[in-house]
């Protein structure tokens, strides 16, 4: 959200027109006569001024600067020159302390992770100026700008970019940017992290959601145990440490328990003095133990949440007496499974706690959970945490999706109800998943977008199909909630049919390479339901806890080569960001029939891998296979 700004935007193209106009800014304008004032940007397809970098600048902050060079000499046509000045003229893009003569270093708080995100986006008499409280938020400062001139990101993948043409642009701002969720973030599921692909990082950070810094707690108790064992040369924690003959449910009634997670703590502090949070959540599962649980059972719904809160109350306790000093230093638990009801004792103000929007034991909603730990945490930072389309449930299949308007419209109320510092999303990907997280990540930077919810999937419409929108709206439209068609084949036909009226209502080679996308997609739910109506009629067994069976050897190699059919092709359209090839393989099920030995295993077909894989395809696409497919699927999908 723009907060205490003055702007009037001017829009040269026609699917981005409108205004803005509020209160003048109160921040200091040293270095910046005339703050505000309408520039000509570009004029007769050129950039009207240089790029300007600290000459002291980062690296990045240099590498900042040729991604912006590059992207406006893409849409003028003509190249844009950097050099280095103290920012009181040209396109000034950095951090404040590469520019002292403009007196911003005070306005911003680049240590404090709930304020890395902050930058100011501000016109002037000599020119422009993008500053941000890190190199991050200077990046995001400088896709705002490309945003306004009217770049779009749809989702992962550079068919999804859209860059304008532009001839000339005007510009009028004054805008102190600030974050409605301070940390804003998407997971996906099966190692798709942002830190190790390309395209992640740039759907990401194109549409100012963070890649790194995000402040986020965990499940912790596995690693303080073994972190305890590894340092006093120990194969197993003393006995008195834990209740039930369990090693993860720890007993704090005994002191040198909570000495082993106060030390575990402090040690994170110490040897990073940047640390800002350290989780001491229990595992995943926790219930609390058997005395625990029957007070639990009794109707006592605080009893497991009282129990982790008041570990964490003594820890961080010990953590201050410890340090002594003014730093404000936290400690974070989830409200999460048996500790999300909320708890009957006060939160020491320096435990920050994250409500999973799922997952939760009880009888209390979220909300519920949610203003009763606010009343027993009045001043505390709260973060959540919710979970989308899991793969292993919806296999990235036509369904289930949330509503981006929904999605949009809780985003904005949760925020407006109780102030979270950040917002999670652990979800999975499909067409309709990927519209509903840009929606998403528009409303996590400004919860007003929400009432735009609307007016941002018609753009996506017509910036990515042009002519052929409305098929297309059709076809995503079967995603979402009120679906006239239903789930299975028939929907799968109901798909086919509208790319196949979309692919041959155009010539746009950028909009057919988009459909080509969802072809594709489309291909792979096919057979997703060839693949498990094929596994149900498998004469099996079940051998064990975890799905695992046996069968004669001739149905095991059926189920084998069904696998590897269904794979090679997820494999073969990974780049699409639509199946997430890690979850995939666990859900078809491999490592019940020997594919490979190991969840984990990081030897899985991707762009750095050799052609040895047994699934390793990168076969291109053809234009007479995309035909071949539309046509056969419309036949085979009545």
């Amino acid at each position: 959200m723009q907060e205490n700004k003055t702007a009037s935007f001017i829009w040269t193209l026609v699917f981005v027109a409108g205004s803005i106009l509020v209160c003048t800014s109160g921040y200091a304008d040293q270095g910046a006569e005339q703050p505000g004032k309408k520039i000509d940007l570009v004029t007769d397809n050129h950039v009207q001024y240089d790029i300007v970098i600290g000459e002291d600048a980062a690296a990045e902050v240099g590498e900042l600067a040729d991604t912006l060079a590059g992207y406006l000499q893409r849409m003028t046509g003509n190249e844009v020159n950097i050099e280095t000045g103290d920012g009181t003229g040209g396109i000034a893009v950095g951090v404040a302390s590469d520019f002292p003569e403009l007196g911003l270093e005070g306005r911003f708080d680049p240590a404090n992770p709930f304020r890395s995100s902050e930058y100011l986006l501000r016109t002037h008499s000599g020119g422009l100026q993008i500053i941000g409280a890190t190199p991050q938020a200077a990046e995001f400062g400088m896709w705002d700008l490309l945003y306004r001139m009217g770049h779009r990101q749809f989702q992962p993948n550079e068919k999804w970019e859209i860059v304008p043409k532009i001839a000339s642009y005007r510009l009028a701002a004054d805008d102190l940017e600030v974050p409605d969720y301070s940390c804003r973030g998407i997971f996906y599921q099966g190692g798709w992290f942002p830190s190790q692909n390309p395209a992640i990082s740039d759907f990401f950070t194109r549409n100012r959601l963070q890649t790194s810094g995000l402040v986020t707690v965990g499940h912790a108790w596995t690693g303080i145990i073994t972190d305890y064992k590894a340092k006093r040369g120990l194969s197993e924690i003393p006995e008195d440490f834990y209740f039930d003959e369990s090693w993860n449910k720890l007993n704090f009634n005994n002191p040198a328990v909570i000495e082993m997670v106060a030390d575990y703590v402090i040690e994170k502090f110490e040897t990073d003095p940047s640390t800002f949070v350290v989780g001491v959540d229990p595992d995943d599962g926790y219930n609390g133990g058997e005395a625990l649980q029957a007070e639990f059972q009794s109707g006592n719904q605080s009893a497991i949440t009282d129990y982790v809160v008041g570990m964490a109350n003594q820890v961080i306790g010990k953590v201050r007496a410890h340090f002594n000093d003014d730093r404000q230093r936290y400690i974070g638990i989830l409200a999460y499974y048996y500790h999300a009801p909320p708890p009957s004792i006060e939160v020491d103000p320096n435990v920050i706690i994250q409500p999973a929007q799922s997952m939760f034991m009880g009888d209390l909603n979220f909300d519920q959970i949610v203003t009763g730990w606010r009343e027993k945490a009045p001043t505390n930072r709260l973060l959540t945490y919710a979970y989308g389309g899991y793969y292993t449930g919806r296999h990235s299949m036509p369904h289930g999706v949330t509503h981006p308007r929904d999605k949009a419209r809780r985003i904005a109320e949760l925020d407006r109800k109780y102030d979270f510092s950040t917002y999670l999303i652990d979800t999975g990907m499909s067409p309709g998943d990927n519209l509903v997280h840009y929606v998403m990540a528009r409303t996590l930077w400004d919860i007003d977008e929400a009432k735009r919810a609307d007016m941002l999937m018609d753009e996506f419409y017509e910036l990515s199909f042009g002519e052929v929108q409305e098929p297309m709206r059709r076809f995503y439209e079967l995603f979402l909630p009120g679906s006239p068609v239903p789930y299975g084949r028939a929907r799968i036909g109901a798909m086919y049919n509208a790319l196949n009226e979309a692919y041959q209502g155009t010539t746009d080679p950028e909009v057919r390479a988009r459909i080509e996308e969802l072809i594709k997609y489309t291909r792979y739910c096919e057979l997703w339901f060839d693949f498990d109506e094929f596994r149900a009629t498998q004469p099996t067994k079940s051998v064990g806890t975890y799905g695992e069976v046996d069968a004669d050897p001739e149905v095991l190699e059926a189920l084998q080569q069904a696998t590897s059919h269904l794979m090679k092709y997820i494999c073969r359209i990974s780049d699409s960001y639509m199946v997430p090839v890690r979850m995939a393989m666990i859900s078809a099920g491999y490592k019940f029939w020997g594919q490979i030995p190991d969840p984990a295993a990081v030897d899985l077909p991707d762009p750095a891998s050799t052609s040895s894989h047994p699934w390793y395809d990168r076969a291109p696409f053809t234009g007479a296979e995309f035909e071949q497919i539309l046509r056969e699927g419309i036949a085979n999908n009545p």
